[in-house]
């Protein structure tokens, strides 16, 4: 039988959200190292939803800089890493200290689907060098096929590294889904 291992952006009720982008506070260019913050995905307006009706062997969501590690933050005109070494260089951060997970719809026997099975990403985790992708959430072998979940409330940091020239940075991220 044929199926699908999706993962994308969706409201509380399941709705896809066509091209999600995330804001983090505005800050001043400065002479010391400063953090600005935004929320990827908040409780209820943007989730991100997975949804298993093929893989049997489990499977795992990750979140990584869309062209790999050599991305940088990028206004135009000036770069930032988003990955460097220490903080103080340029670092994301993805925490999920206050994240949840609730499954969705029904398992081919009619049975509710349950969190069973899955597991959230944990802590604070940084990009760094050697860090290139941070897994958000997992489905062990045991989780229900044909069901969905939905990963809520997860917040990113980044450092800016001293004296960064002020302007509109970007970078683009992937939510990406394997089979394990």
């Amino acid at each position: 039988a044929t199926g699908s291992l999706d993962v994308g952006f969706v409201n509380s009720g399941g709705s896809s959200i066509g091209s999600p982008s995330t804001e983090f506070t505005g800050v001043f260019s400065a002479s010391e190292v400063q953090n600005t913050t935004a929320t990827l995905l908040d409780a209820s307006n943007k989730l991100l939803q997975a949804h298993n009706s093929t893989s049997s062997s489990g499977w795992s969501i990750s979140l990584a800089a869309t062209g790999g590690p050599s991305s940088e933050w990028d206004s135009g005109v000036d770069t930032y890493p988003y990955n460097a070494s220490t903080s103080a260089n340029g670092q994301l951060s993805v925490n999920m200290t206050s994240s949840s997970r609730t499954a969705h719809g029904t398992d081919p026997t009619g049975a509710s689907c349950t969190t069973t099975g899955t597991s959230l990403g944990t802590g604070i985790t940084a990009f760094t060098n050697v860090v290139s992708a941070i897994t958000l959430l997992t489905g062990s072998p045991s989780t229900q096929f044909n069901c969905a979940w939905r990963l809520r409330t997860v917040s990113l940091s980044q450092s800016i590294p001293a004296d960064q020239p002020g302007g509109s940075y970007t970078i683009d991220m992937t939510a990406t889904i394997v089979a394990n």
